[in-house]
């Protein structure tokens, strides 16, 4: 599995130096507010906008039909079973758990279609595990997403 860090680093590394803020990064972020084992990352949405006011965190309703916002999709979400903040840049990788959320299904169904389709060029989705406190999930995000913006700011 390709390091996760280095990775990320070198995506937006090239996304800063092709479109050099004239296009904010876009984040989406999925979560369900209401439910305590699937709201982390919504939770930690405006923290990291004030940590990184250049890009843009979108929150998205997965039940709704999901588009990539640029060649590379960037996801922020929970993910159940892992220990600790994983970075995932291929579907295969996932590791699909009876048990999961309606949510859960319809993000990985929609996913899978996109990607079988041509429509999902290249992905990194970073998953927080569900029983994770917010505030050790925050630094661990805010320490990836600042060593891979650091050329942006």
């Amino acid at each position: 599995m390709v390091h996760w860090c280095y990775f990320i680093c070198q995506v937006l590394h090239k996304i800063s130096n092709e479109q050099e803020i004239m296009k904010k990064q876009i984040i989406t972020v999925f979560g369900n507010e209401t439910e305590a084992k699937d709201n982390l990352a919504v939770r930690l949405v405006p923290d990291l906008q004030r940590r990184f006011p250049k890009i843009e965190f979108r929150i998205n309703d997965p039940t709704e039909s999901l588009e990539p916002p640029s060649d590379l999709w960037i996801i922020l979400d929970v993910g159940q079973g892992i220990k600790e903040v994983t970075v995932v840049t291929e579907l295969k990788q996932l590791d699909y758990v009876k048990g999961s959320s309606v949510h859960d299904f319809d993000v990985y169904l929609e996913l899978k279609l996109k990607e079988k389709l041509g429509k999902l060029r290249k992905i990194c989705l970073i998953l927080l595990p569900h029983d994770m406190e917010a505030q050790t999930a925050y630094k661990q995000v805010v320490k990836l997403l600042a060593t891979t913006t650091s050329t942006r700011r």
